[in-house]
């Protein structure tokens, strides 16, 4: 760096300085040329000239021998090449060297184990978690839903979604671990609960079927079933939430085959009842399309002998006394309990009927008529011969 300086700045007694006297005190525009002979510049002339003008005049031996620069200019050659203060930094920030292959941490320390051990526990108990992660202001939040229960992550923010789920997750182990798939409300098993469901209707009547009805609870799903057996009260629940529509339905569908087969509707395992194949009576006879029921027979003949035509079981009587003080008279109605998705409720109701088998034939009177009209609408006429 001296020696720099040093071919850079001529010193004052050289004659090569870039000085001019000439540049600074004459200007060929405001004196006229000399018809003198000059002399060659010397030293002094220079000075003079310098001093004139008003420039400084610097002494190169003097200015590196200057304790104070000597130190400076040693500091910047102890420097290796191309190190400099970066732009719009003061020199102070430099202070001291700084290693480049010196890792810098970024962040605090990462996981993600919480996130996998979650997932292997709702994996053994047939759950399935669900994030849900919200930014705002460049940071996150969240809650975590597994089955019924939901993991809030409260006013806790994160710096990435990462963080958030792996925090959340963390949380949300201790609580799956005392959590089953009955909690959830997804069978672990694997039971096609709608498909039994759907199945048992199509053994009763194809054209009709569950109704699902669903229900969004914030970001998760409820859904209600409701079925012809019984039609007042649903299944399921609009406020239970589930983390997916799927597992929402499921749950309803589990429901209702579980009242199918404690009424006595399906087989213990929910499978539909095979019917019996009874044999045709002497009341109705099969022509065509058509069914023709004898006229003198008995409605309780000709209602046991159309049935198994349409599909249907035979029908139960309850009679019962209109009274206790007159116990021959006998008022009910007709039921048909393993075909209640086709002939919901009481048929054929009768009142003060006296005599029990009086009471059944006038009963079997209505049923006949609601069959008769039953075949019409599915396309088969019924006359009497």
């Amino acid at each position: 760096m001296a020696d720099l300086l040093t071919s850079l700045i001529i010193p004052c007694n050289s004659p090569d300085s870039f000085h001019s006297t000439h540049s600074h005190i004459e200007s060929p525009m405001l004196s006229e040329p000399s018809t003198q002979p000059q002399s060659p510049p010397n030293a002094s002339t220079h000075t003079a000239a310098l001093q004139a003008a008003g420039l400084p005049i610097y002494d190169v031996e003097a200015y590196l021998n200057d304790p104070k620069n000597k130190n400076v200019l040693d500091s910047s050659a102890k420097k290796p090449l191309g190190h400099s203060a970066g732009k719009g930094k003061s020199s102070s920030n430099n202070i001291g060297h700084i290693n480049a292959t010196e890792p810098v941490q970024l962040g605090a320390p990462k996981t993600s184990h919480h996130v996998s051990a979650l997932y292997l526990l709702c994996q053994q108990r047939g759950l399935t978690p669900s994030f849900e992660i919200e930014e705002n202001d460049q940071t996150f939040g969240g809650r975590l839903i597994v089955g019924n229960a939901v993991v809030e992550g409260g006013e806790t923010r994160w710096q990435s979604k990462k963080e958030a789920r792996e925090e959340l997750a963390g949380r949300g182990t201790e609580v799956v671990k005392g959590m089953t798939a009955v909690q959830a409300g997804e069978s672990s098993t694997g039971e096609n609960w709608v498909g039994k469901l759907l199945e048992f209707h199509n053994a009763a009547d194809p054209t009709r079927g569950p109704v699902y009805t669903e229900y969004a609870v914030g970001t998760s799903y409820a859904c209600e079933c409701a079925i012809d057996a019984r039609p007042t009260a649903p299944f399921g629940s609009k406020t239970q939430p589930f983390s997916t529509k799927k597992a929402a339905r499921t749950h309803a569908a589990k429901e209702a085959m579980h009242w199918l087969i404690q009424n006595g509707h399906t087989n213990p395992d929910g499978s539909a009842r095979a019917r019996k194949k009874l044999k045709l009576g002497a009341a109705v006879r099969v022509e065509g399309n058509t069914l023709e029921v004898k006229r003198d027979a008995t409605f309780t003949q000709k209602v046991a002998d159309l049935c198994p035509l349409l599909g249907l079981s035979a029908p139960e009587y309850r009679l019962a006394p209109t009274s206790p003080s007159a116990p021959h008279l006998l008022s009910g109605a007709a039921y048909f309990p393993q075909d209640s998705l086709v002939v919901p409720g009481s048929v054929g109701e009768c009142k003060h009927v006296f005599g029990k088998k009086s009471a059944k034939e006038e009963c079997a009177r209505g049923v006949f008529e609601y069959l008769r009209a039953l075949a019409e609408k599915r396309g088969v006429s019924v006359g009497e011969e």
